[in-house]
């Protein structure tokens, strides 16, 4: 396979993803939690980084989000139990995890993020530098859609300021 294929699948693994994350915000709109909880599961399985979506969208919403989240992460994550042995599912989780912190420390050269601008304007930046940027703009991120959550009583326009604001984070950083 080629990288075409590669890079065919990563796209439509985001599609899904977004889609997921769309589907679930309208679903918050309607009350349905259970069913978003689910989505957002799901969207955080298929890849790590909707997490912090998920964490902005649980500051608004704690009490109905938050349990039933957990929840749907937790049914997700035993769902491979029953599908293989024990110990491999346990090996494989721990080899994700395992990746997950080397990951971490690599810098893939196909990213167009802040990091990028920085070096093209900058000089290199150190990633521990990088890393406290990261850290510092999504408080503020936080700060923000906790700014909107108090400012708006309606449910869509604050699911449309927490996405849009995470989107913009989540590209740039």
């Amino acid at each position: 396979r080629g990288l075409g294929d590669v890079y065919k699948r990563q796209l439509q693994s985001n599609a899904l993803l977004i889609g997921c994350m769309l589907l679930a915000a309208s679903m918050m709109a309607r009350r349905r939690w259970w069913l978003a909880a689910l989505l957002l599961a799901c969207a955080t399985f298929i890849k790590i980084w909707p997490l912090a979506a998920v964490m902005l969208l649980v500051v608004g919403w704690p009490r109905q989000l938050a349990g039933r989240f957990a929840a749907c992460a937790a049914g997700l994550a035993m769902v491979p139990f029953f599908t293989r042995p024990w110990g491999v599912v346990l090996r494989q989780y721990g080899d994700w995890w395992a990746m997950l912190a080397r990951t971490r420390l690599d810098r893939w050269p196909g990213y167009r993020d802040a990091w990028t601008i920085w070096e093209t304007l900058w000089p290199p930046v150190e990633a521990p530098l990088y890393l406290v940027l990261q850290l510092l703009t999504a408080l503020g991120v936080l700060g923000w859609c906790a700014w909107q959550y108090r400012q708006t009583e309606c449910a869509r326009r604050r699911l449309t300021a927490v996405l849009a604001i995470w989107t913009a984070w989540q590209l740039l950083f």
